[in-house]
């Protein structure tokens, strides 16, 4: 038995972020690298350049807005000048990129980022739902180019993108992949995307 719950001089002490724990190992582990999952995944089925490091995951989606290119960090921010200028061979220089970092970030100003919010973790375990859709909302998959138009319409108009081009975001090429699209209506009209 021993004298102490201290670890011993030396030893590796997990942070649960080294790059072999598994993904599934805690649920924030596992929300982060689903975020970080997404970029990459529309990327790849785009064509468009991407990258996945063990400390970060991103892509170059389009070129209309901030919200377009998600660079995720996978792992706590330890060495920012390093890691963005990883991020930098990726995203080309004057390309919006936005960069989620899940742990508290330091002051990246001097790298040209200005902090926008603190997104929450938002967990809906499974359960049966507390009363059905009100009167006239419906929720739908974009199952064709079509839908998948109306549903990157929605998402450039919300998150304002002026200048993307149709397809410059949700292109057909994402149809029967990874990646699903949904949209929100309310009485016919379009309203969200997730």
């Amino acid at each position: 038995m021993t004298e102490s719950i201290l670890p011993a001089e030396g030893e590796h002490l997990t942070n649960g972020w080294e790059p072999d724990v598994p993904v599934d190992d805690t649920l924030k582990r596992r929300a982060v690298f689903v975020h970080a999952s997404w970029p990459v995944e529309v990327a790849k089925a785009l064509g468009r350049p991407w990258r996945r490091t063990d400390r970060w995951a991103g892509a170059v989606v389009g070129h209309g807005g901030a919200l377009t290119n998600a660079v995720v960090l996978t792992q706590p921010l330890s060495d920012a000048d390093g890691v963005l200028a990883e991020v930098a061979d990726l995203v080309p220089t004057g390309t919006p990129y936005f960069l989620l970092n899940p742990w508290l970030t330091p002051d990246l100003a001097p790298h040209g980022l200005s902090l926008i919010g603190h997104p929450p973790l938002m967990v809906r375990l499974p359960a049966p739902r507390p009363r059905p859709d009100p009167d006239g909302v419906e929720v739908r998959e974009a199952l064709d180019p079509a839908a998948l138009a109306v549903a990157e319409r929605v998402l450039v108009e919300g998150y304002p993108m002026p200048g993307t081009p149709e397809g410059g975001i949700f292109a057909p090429g994402l149809l029967g992949g990874a990646t699903r699209v949904w949209v929100g209506y309310v009485d016919g009209e379009p309203v969200s995307v997730a």
